[in-house]
């Protein structure tokens, strides 16, 4: 054994050249171990990405939707007013409140669209027609209620995911009976 060895050796409490060779392999293992371990450690988080972006989507999708409900039942959709039948203290608050989480949203890149009803049924919407209505009142296909919006999510790069498709229920002019 050298003088170096001997005295790497000594700080290590290593007495023979057999020690000191055998705490070099078991750094040089240790080395690869942990090497090793995080390669995998990259590998499962590679894998383990896609089930965490469906659950992101998932979870932006509800909260676009809880929003949307919360909204349609406190603001008017014509005046984009609070509705008069609420204590105002608290429909100011609720207001305020929707238009921040909407305002987040936005920010994220998250965008609802869920302005359906009173428009005219087309087969090319990307829309999801969960049940079809007969109306007297109306001369046309149209929009009556949607019951969930559209959710669509822009990345940094500008491209566009759709999280959920709309669900809505059509109206159809009555046929009078001869």
């Amino acid at each position: 054994m050298g003088k170096g060895a001997r005295n790497r050796a000594a700080r290590r409490n290593i007495k023979t050249a057999k020690d000191c060779y055998r705490a070099c392999s078991d750094a040089a293992v240790l080395k690869a171990n942990i090497t090793a371990m995080q390669a995998f450690k990259s590998e499962a988080e590679a894998a383990r990405l896609p089930a965490n972006g469906e659950r992101i989507s998932k979870l932006y999708a509800t909260i676009a939707t809880n929003v949307w409900r919360m909204k349609r039942q406190i603001i008017d959709a014509e005046t984009n007013e609070p509705k008069d039948n609420l204590d105002g203290r608290a429909v100011a608050k609720l207001a305020r409140y929707l238009t921040s989480l909407c305002g987040a949203l936005e920010d994220a890149g998250i965008q609802i669209i869920g302005d359906y009803d009173g428009k005219p049924h087309d087969d090319g919407n990307a829309v999801k027609v969960i049940a079809y209505e007969d109306r007297a009142d109306l001369n046309r296909d149209e929009y009556i209620e949607t019951l969930l919006p559209t959710v669509r999510w822009t990345n940094e790069q500008g491209q566009t995911r759709l999280l959920q498709q709309a669900e809505v229920v059509v109206g159809r002019p009555a046929v009078a009976n001869k």
